[in-house]
């Protein structure tokens, strides 16, 4: 970043507040300066997943009833600070256009001058609060049951426990521990956060992320969905090797199999599986049906075609969580990844431990298997 675009490190709301072009009323200030806090937030982590960010830009959305309303954020500051920011070229903007369906939105991305010092600052100027710790999308019922609500009520007492641990923990993007249902109480179920959302793949950032300022591992479970399944409805215990295995016997791709499995486990039906198949070059019906003919010769009751991925990510959730509290009653910082958990390094094999464990007392079978990432964080000079 240029220095006199960030003289003498000066934080960056108060450069925003010295190049506004509007002139602010004294008890302005303060909610000036929060709206910029927010919408550097959200450019952080922009930023750290590789997303644009799409801020409204119509009046209607900032009128009485509106959550920018209640918090006293007008469109009026918000159009001058993000013109600063594309002044300063800190970020990238591609204009929206008005539709019946969306509200005119304007996309944001941040430039190379919006550096990871900046966003560092900006992901620990604002602490936004949680709503809820248990969310259900797109419920089939307003009303939970007895038994759907001792669940949830369950869940907010184990969150809130994890969470009051980890207030004081420092790991990228920190927020709060959500656990998300899909429909109803026991399906997906996933425990998420904000860390998890950080690139991996597309940009090579979660994994030279820190725990605590201590290099990360990755421990996760082996083919987790089969795994689950075949154990459940068959009582085998499948290989590590389980997707290159049947590939070896096939003469195909590893990758191959795998997608096989994803699309029959969480589709619901045999025809949405074969369209999810086919979605990409080289993945024709011809090879789906070569994986389904042998699969199910093997395993005949295993649950394809029914969704049953939203029972399979439920039990993950189950069983992350209560990896997460046995690091809570160990002092061991753990953060989800889906059907995996981050840890410091040196945690790595505990974490393998307490996920064979979680997983033995969850199903009582012993049929886990894990896999250990090691990564070393590059010096900085």
């Amino acid at each position: 970043m240029d220095h006199h675009l960030y003289p003498n490190h000066l934080p960056p709301v108060d450069i925003l507040l010295r190049e506004s072009q509007i002139r602010l009323q004294k008890n302005k200030i303060p909610i000036y300066r929060k709206l910029c806090e927010v919408l550097l937030l959200n450019l952080s982590h922009s930023l750290l997943t590789g997303r644009w960010v799409q801020i409204h830009k119509a009046s209607k959305d900032y009128v009485k009833g509106t959550v920018p309303h209640s918090l006293n954020f007008s469109l009026r500051h918000v159009t001058d600070i993000l013109n600063t920011l594309v002044r300063l070229e800190w970020v990238y903007e591609k204009k929206g256009i008005k539709s019946e369906k969306n509200p005119q939105l304007s996309s944001y991305m941040p430039t190379e001058r919006f550096d990871v010092e900046l966003a560092i600052i900006s992901l620990s100027a604002v602490n936004l609060p949680v709503d809820e710790l248990v969310v259900i999308t797109k419920p089939e019922s307003d009303h939970l049951n007895e038994r759907e609500k001792r669940i949830v009520d369950q869940d907010e007492r184990e969150l809130r426990i994890i969470n009051d641990f980890l207030l004081d923990k420092t790991f990228p993007m920190h927020s709060s521990m959500v656990r998300k249902y899909s429909r109803r109480v026991g399906l997906a179920g996933r425990i998420y956060c904000d860390f998890q959302r950080i690139s991996k793949k597309r940009t090579t950032l979660r994994q030279f992320s820190l725990i605590n300022g201590n290099s990360i591992a990755e421990v996760d479970i082996v083919s987790s969905h089969p795994r689950m399944a075949i154990q459940k409805f068959h009582d085998i215990k499948i290989s590590r090797t389980f997707y290159q295995d049947i590939a070896d016997e096939l003469d195909l791709d590893r990758t191959l199999i795998k997608k096989f499995f994803v699309v029959s486990l969480g589709s619901g039906n045999r025809d949405r599986a074969r369209q999810g198949f086919t979605t990409e070059k080289g993945y024709t019906l011809n090879i789906f049906e070569t994986i389904e003919t042998l699969v199910l010769s093997r395993y005949p009751k295993i649950p394809f075609y029914t969704g049953w991925s939203l029972v399979a990510m439920n039990h993950e959730g189950e069983i992350l969580k209560d990896v997460m509290l046995k690091g809570v009653r160990e002092g061991i910082t753990v953060l989800p990844i889906h059907d995996a958990v981050a840890v410091e390094v040196d945690n790595a094999t505990w974490a393998e431990s307490a996920l064979r464990d979680s997983w033995k007392e969850y199903f009582d079978k012993d049929y886990c298997e894990v896999d250990i990432t090691r990564y070393d964080t590059p010096e900085y000079s």
